[in-house]
Parts: C-alpha cells; structure tokens; sequence
C-alpha cells in the first residue's frame, strides 16, 4: 500500500513538473518566435485536459456500467482497494482489445492533452495517467501492466502517425493547393 502512495505522489509531481519542460527550442521564422511544437498556439489549460481525461473514463466506464452492463465496470470502493493492495499483473485480453481498444483511448487521453495547449511531451502524462485511472478505479480486474503499456504508448504512437503524415501532405502537397516552397499548383 505504500508503494502504490509513491508512486502516486510520484506521478502526481510529474504532472506538476511536465507542462514547464520543454523537448526543444524552435527558431524565429520572419520574426515569429514559436514556442511550441505547432504553428497553432492554444493557451495551456491543463486542468480542462484533466477534466476530460476524467470525463472520458467516466463516460466509457458509464456505457459499459449502465448500457451493456459488463461484469468488469461493477465497482465499488472494494474492487479499488483490492486493486492498490494486489499490484499490477499480466492480462490475456483478445488481440482487438489490447491493440486497438487501448491505444485508441490512449490517443483520446492524449489528444484531450493536445487541445487544450499542452506540448508534445507534455501530453504523454495525460495518456499515462488516464490508463492508470482507468486500470486502478474503473475496473474491478486487476490492473494490467501490458494494458498500461498498450494505453499509454499506443495511444502516444497513433497520434504521432497521424501528425506526421498531416505534416507531410501539408508540406507536399498543402492544405491550400500550394507546395512546400508557396507557389500555387496548377489545377487539374
């Protein structure tokens, strides 16, 4: 039991250190200073992110509960100490469920992060920490590290993917009919 506070404190004050850590510096483009990772500069609210990571689990844990009323999503404050006290353990989930359920949700945590202005890095906490809410509170299961990993990195990956492939249609192509250097493509 204390370890699993430890690591709570632990992950809590990552939380608080993460969004003042920055993964790089971006130069002055036409006198531009960029400050983040995105030419889109949103003000960071990283309790709004947390307000939605908390909503979405409650949201997907209420469908489950209420709508179709799966055996895992009866919880109460004995499924949730039984989850502190037993740790973590290795779950045989099917193939659809630990590669595409979890990391599709870890992409929500981290896009939940994204849109309310938070950096690249510092977003990844968001998917880590909702995995974690979802594992520890939302489900009377023991709590799964290959879950956690699936969640968390998953989810981290498949935005990742997405970004770059926008980036580079964008920067080919472009969402306005021009290419990387400006200039207007003739149309077809």
């Amino acid at each position: 039991m204390i370890r699993m506070k430890r690591v709570a404190l632990l992950v809590l004050l990552f939380l608080l250190l993460v969004p003042k850590l920055s993964a790089q510096r971006f130069p002055a483009i036409q006198g531009i200073e960029f400050d983040g990772d995105s030419l889109t500069v949103l003000p960071r609210r990283p309790w709004r992110a947390i307000g939605k990571t908390v909503g979405i689990n409650m949201a997907v844990w209420g469908f489950n509960r209420y709508i179709v009323n799966e055996d895992f999503a009866h919880i109460n404050w004995h499924t949730i100490q039984n989850n502190f006290e037993n740790g973590f353990g290795w779950d045989n989930d099917q193939f659809i469920t630990n590669l595409f359920a979890h990391p599709y949700h870890g992409s929500l945590y981290f896009n939940a992060a994204r849109a309310n202005g938070m950096s690249f890095i510092s977003s990844i906490p968001f998917a880590l920490c909702g995995s974690l809410m979802w594992e520890l509170f939302m489900e009377n299961e023991p709590p799964s590290i290959n879950d956690l990993y699936a969640t968390t990195l998953g989810g981290v990956l498949l935005l990742v993917r997405s970004g770059i492939e926008c980036r580079i249609f964008s920067l080919t192509i472009g969402l306005r009919g021009g290419n990387a250097q400006g200039e207007r493509l003739p149309q077809l």
